[in-house]
């Protein structure tokens, strides 16, 4: 098993993992779908092993897609959120049905081309900037004024109220505010803002005889302690400050919550936000895999 050219071996620890994941699943609705970033744990055994724990899976490629479908994960149990998707990747996720969260309005309109073209389960979101501001650590804050990620909703509010009035099939809100750095509030408050925006929408959905926005996907996660001195927060308390900022999360289905750590690839998507542009290319996540548990 171990070769004498093996420089290094990982270990897991399986019963810590299932022991996380039972917790994790313990503190939210049984219809909440937890996605673990496949980006972290990119193997396919371990892959084997939390699909019977109950986890969803989250990707950010292609190859991720393939590898938790080789997996036995169903499509309605992966994410699909890349930043960059080219046409072929909106093509190969459709037609497999996985959920899928756009990144920007032109991305919108491209899956709303192929929706003409495509016979497909998928269902559809849109990730949001909350706009909420950064964390104590500025390089893992995607949630400030500007961000390359996600429609800002102070700065493009009318164009994505338009998305979902003029798109029934767009039925999803996704956001990231990070997780590292952020304190539970900033979170919460970022959840709060796209729960009052999708209550807003909704109402304006049932008006026109439109189906209602019935999946919120919340990326991130809490932050960790690294020091033994420092108690880390508690999932419980992030709950019932999710429950009292944003309650009908709680009472209806649809609920999608996953932990997410998103890296572009391939190239031509634009982000636009507080007077700046970005254009993602090239940084693949094939190249940039982290370890994770």
């Amino acid at each position: 098993m171990i070769r004498e050219e093996d420089t290094a071996v990982l270990f897991y620890d399986l019963d810590h993992l299932a022991s996380r994941i039972a917790y994790l699943r313990s503190c939210f609705p049984s219809t909440t779908l937890h996605g673990l970033a496949v980006k972290a744990n990119p193997l396919l055994r371990i892959l084997e092993f939390t699909l019977g724990l109950g986890s969803g899976a989250e990707a950010a490629t292609i190859g991720e897609i393939a590898i938790a479908l080789r997996a036995g994960y169903v499509p309605n149990q992966i994410v699909f959120d890349s930043p960059v998707k080219t046409l072929s990747d909106l093509r190969f996720a459709m037609e497999r049905g996985v959920h899928l969260n756009c990144d920007n309005l032109e991305e919108v309109k491209r899956v709303n081309i192929l929706l003409n073209e495509i016979s497909t389960s998928s269902t559809f979101g849109i990730r949001i900037n909350p706009q909420i501001g950064v964390g104590s650590i500025l390089e893992s804050s995607v949630a400030g004024e500007y961000s390359k990620f996600g429609v800002p909703i102070n700065t493009q509010r009318k164009e994505l109220e338009n998305a979902f009035i003029n798109y029934p099939w767009l039925t999803g809100v996704h956001l990231h505010v990070g997780s590292q750095g952020c304190a539970m509030e900033m979170l919460t408050e970022g959840v709060g803002i796209l729960y009052d925006f999708m209550q807003e929408m909704n109402e304006k959905r049932e008006a026109n005889s439109e189906k209602r926005i019935n999946i919120f996907d919340i990326g991130g996660g809490l932050p960790v302690s690294y020091s033994y001195h420092q108690e880390p927060l508690r999932m419980e308390d992030y709950v019932e400050a999710l429950k009292a900022r944003a309650p009908g999360l709680f009472e209806s289905t649809g609920r999608r919550a996953q932990g997410t750590g998103l890296r572009a690839q391939g190239s031509g998507r634009r982000a636009q936000g507080a007077g700046r542009r970005a254009q993602s290319t090239g940084g693949t996540v094939e190249d940039l895999r982290r370890p994770g548990a």
